[in-house]
């Protein structure tokens, strides 16, 4: 299969998501298969050892869970579990590939940061372009450069600010960072568009209840600091398909809660 580790954990990182937020009651009524899955997925997401795709899951995880326990609308024996399970998935993290790969990481940032030095590694990589795009965001700010022209813009900068051996490492390359492609391409006023659509959707998804809806709007929101996802089709394709199904389709909990409520109604009137 031709798919990217970073899109393949977009895939693997929501549905473990899902099913962990959809089966917060595995301790109180345990079942097989999605346990089964549950550890399958956890595997998967950690083999694919995509640094982004990992943070993306870890963030998303965290501040849903938070949300869940300010809500108090779940046991407490679902909180421990669901906090179980992040202990285990960062340990599991720390004593698998991941960790050393998050260890060079870090280290080649450093060296690009502090001492200005050109590293081939994908978080070097990434820092230079998101510098490099908001040098060039800089000449047309508002309105942009014009979709689909990133690569070109970022090629034609590059050398007024690096060495050639550095452009060489981010030739033809895009943002790797969806809000700076946008702002880029598209300008602040497109940016700030989006971005607020996205608030008002998790705003929505708060006030409704819809826990799918917000762990998918979550996770996607920090995959973008890491991938221009909406420059390919396939990550078109993966943002509008789930975004219409969570938005028109409530999690079981909140249809059952307003199936109550209706028959509350009819029995009232």
């Amino acid at each position: 299969m031709d798919l990217h580790p970073s899109y393949f954990a977009l895939y693997v990182g929501l549905a473990l998501l899902l099913l962990l937020f959809d089966s917060a009651s595995l301790i109180c009524k345990p079942k097989l298969w999605k346990v089964g899955l549950t550890l399958g997925f956890m595997a998967a997401l950690l083999l694919i050892s995509s640094k982004g795709g990992l943070i993306s899951f870890l963030t998303a995880f965290t501040i849903v869970s938070v949300y869940k326990l300010i809500s108090a609308k779940s046991k407490k024996t679902n909180y421990l579990y669901m906090v179980l399970i992040f202990v285990v998935l960062a340990f599991t993290a720390q004593k698998s590939g991941f960790y050393n790969r998050a260890i060079k990481g870090l280290t080649s940032f450093s060296e690009s940061y502090e001492r200005g030095q050109a590293v081939y590694e994908s978080t070097s990589i990434r820092y230079y372009l998101w510098k490099l795009s908001l040098k060039t965001a800089k000449n047309s700010l508002l309105l942009g450069h014009g979709t689909g022209s990133v690569q070109n813009e970022l090629n034609d900068q590059c050398l007024q600010h690096y060495y050639f051996s550095t452009c060489e490492l981010l030739r033809n390359k895009n943002s790797h960072n969806q809000y700076l492609n946008f702002l880029v391409s598209n300008g602040l006023l497109f940016l700030l568009l989006f971005v607020l659509a996205i608030v008002i959707s998790i705003i929505k998804s708060i006030r409704t209840n819809n826990i799918f809806l917000l762990t998918f709007l979550t996770f996607i929101s920090v995959n973008l600091f890491f991938e221009s996802l909406l420059q390919r089709e396939r990550g078109v394709i993966y943002f509008m398909l789930f975004i219409v199904v969570f938005l028109k389709k409530s999690p079981p909990a909140l249809r059952s809660a307003k199936s109550f409520e209706n028959h509350k109604a009819k029995i009232a009137g």
